[in-house]
């Protein structure tokens, strides 16, 4: 396991990356909640989506399964990307959610409150509903930091912030996404030894 999958070094990270997505949500400016987003999503809409990272934490705490039928955080992608027509339903709900965010930076600050309120009151071993399956709190919650991570950077790419994240959340998103791929290709395009392919994309 990647020292940065430990589950004391998780949980610390969420709250890292919690505080950033928050005052990325913070820094967008009145006149660009409808701009463009990140594909078919405007900025209010990969907001909603972004939020979707702390509510779907909330319902795995909030819920109770007998056994895990997912067991890491990679196997939690590797389960996922094979649901038929993923992207599509991904596109819908997020669309959704952003119709439903009337007042983005209150409702941000509400959600992630009231995920690090559940989050510090349930064990790690707590096993509870993904989508996807069933998984125990300490195998899910990398996941949902890589969500909130990626999506940060999304956001403060389409409203033109700076592009920054805590080291803690980037050891962890690293970690989960580091088993899902050719790492030996990333290792050589990091080092400058070759460019990734075009279409290359670890979540795909």
């Amino acid at each position: 396991m990647f020292h940065h999958l430990d589950p004391l070094t998780v949980r610390a990270s969420f709250p890292d990356v919690a505080d950033v997505f928050l005052s990325t949500v913070a820094a967008v400016r009145f006149d660009q909640w409808e701009q463009p987003g990140l594909g078919v999503w405007s900025v209010r809409e990969l907001t909603g989506h972004a939020l979707r990272a702390f509510i779907t934490l909330e319902h795995l705490c909030d819920t109770t399964a007998e056994r895990p039928s997912i067991l890491s955080a990679s196997d939690y992608y590797r389960t996922v990307l094979q649901l038929p027509d993923l992207h599509g339903g991904v596109a819908t709900r997020g669309k959704e959610a952003g119709a439903q965010l009337v007042d983005p930076v209150a409702t941000s600050r509400m959600t992630v409150e009231e995920a690090l309120g559940r989050l510090a009151a349930t064990p790690d071993e707590h096993v509870g509903e993904a989508f996807g399956g069933t998984m125990r709190l300490a195998d899910y919650l990398p996941t949902r930091v890589v969500e909130a991570g990626i999506h940060t950077l999304d956001l403060q790419a389409a409203t033109g912030q700076a592009l920054t994240l805590p080291a803690s959340a980037v050891g962890v998103i690293v970690g989960v996404l580091a088993d899902l791929g050719d790492m030996p290709v990333v290792l050589r395009a990091l080092t400058g030894r070759q460019a990734l392919p075009a279409d290359f994309n670890l979540l795909a």
